[in-house]
């Protein structure tokens, strides 16, 4: 592959890579919002719990025993859903971070090989001007650069 090639390619590679970053950050931050939101649903769940607790200390009604009995099912069946998003947004950060190492293993082959390619290029360079050098020297030693 040519410099020229290897160049484009590593840019590419590191768009991908600022990419993919990008979107592991956006998943990290989705993350964190599932979580505060499975908080809150436990902590909903927490008080519905408390308010039960409080209204059987007074006789209450079966009315309300009925709608404290919904109402705390209404918020398990929250935590539940905000529980359930909060391991899916967990498992697309896991996801998203496998890709992210992908894209920079892939990124940091290519720097690898466009480094190896510029030492193969100065080594050879520097066979080039030491045979120059050479030659110039076994001409000038057998006579061919004489003084005129």
């Amino acid at each position: 592959m040519t410099p020229r090639r290897l160049d484009r390619v590593l840019g590419i590679r590191k768009r991908a890579e600022r990419e993919q970053a990008q979107a592991l950050g956006q998943a990290m931050r989705a993350e964190r919002e599932r979580a505060a939101e499975a908080d809150a649903a436990a902590e909903r769940l927490e008080a519905c719990m408390r308010q039960v607790s409080d209204t059987l200390g007074s006789a209450p009604r079966a009315g309300m025993l009925h709608n404290l009995g919904l109402t705390i099912r209404a918020a398990a069946r929250a935590l539940e859903d905000t529980a359930a998003a909060r391991e899916a947004a967990s498992e697309t950060v896991a996801r998203q971070q496998e890709h992210w190492v992908e894209r920079r293993r892939d990124r940091r082959a290519i720097e690898k090989l466009t480094e190896r390619r510029a030492e193969e290029e100065r080594v050879r360079a520097g066979r080039a001007e030491q045979s120059r050098i050479d030659a110039f020297e076994h001409h000038r030693r057998s006579g061919g650069g004489g003084r005129a």
